[in-house]
Parts: structure tokens; sequence; C-alpha cells
């Protein structure tokens, strides 16, 4: 449990756009504890970071409730943006990972159809 914890907190704070340092200066703990807390190897976790995923909708009733299609946009969107920066610095290696997705894909679908 503790580390689907630490994946919403995680999720969270990039979804703020937040560097584990600047997320730990807002919950009031220190960079070192956020990162335990992410890698689920802290072995508490404070009430008021269950209220802050609780408050993202992401925790409730003592069970994580995240939507999974929402994480999936969010790491969707983020891969994007980074593509995008990886364009404006080397368009080839851009185009190779964008080659090695789509036929990673293609691969994956054309398995699928085989079943």
């Amino acid at each position: 449990m503790r580390q689907e914890i630490g994946k919403r907190v995680k999720f969270v704070r990039q979804k703020k756009g937040y560097s584990q340092k600047e997320y730990a200066v807002e919950l009031g703990h220190s960079k070192t504890y956020i990162r335990n807390v992410e890698t689920g190897t802290s072995k508490s976790i404070y009430i008021h970071i269950l209220e802050e995923l609780e408050k993202e909708g992401l925790f409730s009733s003592g069970l994580p409730t995240q939507s999974v299609n929402e994480e999936n946009h969010f790491r969707i969107d983020r891969a994007l943006q980074q593509y995008k920066e990886l364009v404006s610095k080397n368009k080839d290696e851009a185009d190779y990972l964008l080659t090695c997705f789509e036929n990673g894909l293609d691969l994956h679908l054309s398995k699928k159809k085989n079943y």
C-alpha cells in the first residue's frame, strides 16, 4: 500500500509541476521524506499528505481510488511535452524515439489480433 500511495504522491507532485524539493517545502517536509514516500520506503505517511491526495481525488476511505485514465492522460501529455523539447534539441533522436514507439505499438497490437 505504501508504494501505491507513493505513486499517487509522485503523480500529484508532477501534475503540479513541482520538483521533490518544491513539493517538500509546500507540504512542510524534507526532500528526502518526499522521495521516501514516493518510493514506498517511508515507514510513515503523515495524515496531511493523505488529505492532499484525497483533495486531488486520489485517496478515499483508506483505499487509493485514482482514475487510471487520468494518470494515463497526464503521462501522455508529459511525454508529448518531453518529445517536443527533444525535437527542438535533436530532431533525429526525436524521430528515432517516435519510430520505436510506433513500431512497439504496431507489434503489440498485431500480437493481440493473433490471440
